[in-house]
């Protein structure tokens, strides 16, 4: 079991498609009866006061959309906000041409009797459409701004873990190490009191639904202990391979099967269990 302190800084993400929904002077972030996510973060920020609390935006928001989220951290000294594009990602990039060359000479080394031949089109037609400058994966997730879009940078902004905020030029970030850990949280995670001290299995530990007693990886939490977490760079290596990988179930439920070397012939319930993030503190 690895340790991660009272002092590991906390992420929430907000990557906002339209900002217009939203006052032009208002933080914009959804804050409503039913869904309180700016209430839970600040209620998160005021108990753990000692922690640092990110909220990982991106969105063309209005200037004075970004004077509010200035203003919100003025109010809340350990709220910083973190953009996107101040954070340079390049290092987990490759180039989409690649990720189909592979694909498309994979196909065609088969035998003919095996070839996909439908697949091998596709995959010809999705090279030849790629456009100038958009030859990227990482661009390719600024594209979409669906969940994929949501679910790949948060995979992006926890390989980074507490690097993030350095990067981020933060005032009060600089007693963090360039290797410090970070535990995310969905918005709509709610906490009830200090987390404190937690303990997390090889240094990575996610969120686990139940429904109906079948156990499932959820990335609502991702705990890590460090940057470049091996599980993390497992579910990156398996999204730089694959023509079709999905953030999510690639990115982070694939990598940390990977990294633990987990057999379909397991159970995997069990599996659930031992990587699961637990804690009373939060309702989830």
């Amino acid at each position: 079991l690895c340790f991660l302190d009272e002092k590991t800084p906390l992420l929430f993400q907000w990557f906002e498609r339209n900002p217009a929904r939203f006052g032009k002077n208002d933080i914009p972030i959804i804050n409503t009866e039913k869904n309180p996510y700016l209430n839970n973060i600040i209620k998160a920020a005021t108990i753990e006061k000692e922690r640092l609390i990110g909220i990982f935006v991106d969105g063309d928001f209005f200037p004075g959309q970004k004077d509010a989220f200035s203003k919100l951290e003025y109010d809340y000294e350990n709220i910083k906000v973190i953009y996107r594009n101040d954070i340079d990602f390049s290092m987990y990039d490759k180039k989409l041409s690649e990720i189909y060359m592979e694909n498309i000479s994979k196909q065609e080394s088969m035998p003919e009797e095996k070839r996909d031949c439908h697949l091998l089109q596709l995959l010809k037609k999705e090279l030849s459409d790629i456009q100038e400058g958009n030859d990227s994966l990482i661009k390719s997730y600024l594209l979409d701004k669906g969940h994929g879009w949501f679910d790949f940078y948060r995979n992006m902004a926890m390989l980074k873990a507490g690097q993030l905020f350095l990067e981020a030029d933060k005032v009060g970030c600089y007693d963090l190490s360039t290797n410090s850990g970070c535990i995310y949280l969905d918005a709509d995670m709610i906490i009830t009191e200090k987390l404190g001290g937690i303990y997390i299995p090889d240094g990575i530990a996610v969120h686990v639904e139940r429904i109906d007693g079948r156990a499932s990886m959820e990335n609502g939490i991702i705990a890590v202990d460090r940057n470049n977490h091996p599980a993390l760079l497992a579910g990156l290596e398996i999204m730089h391979t694959k023509f079709d990988a999905d953030p999510y179930s690639d990115g982070v439920c694939n990598g940390i099967r990977k990294h633990f070397n987990y057999s379909l012939n397991e159970d995997y319930n069990s599996f659930c269990d031992f990587i699961e993030f637990k804690h009373d503190n939060i309702i989830m």
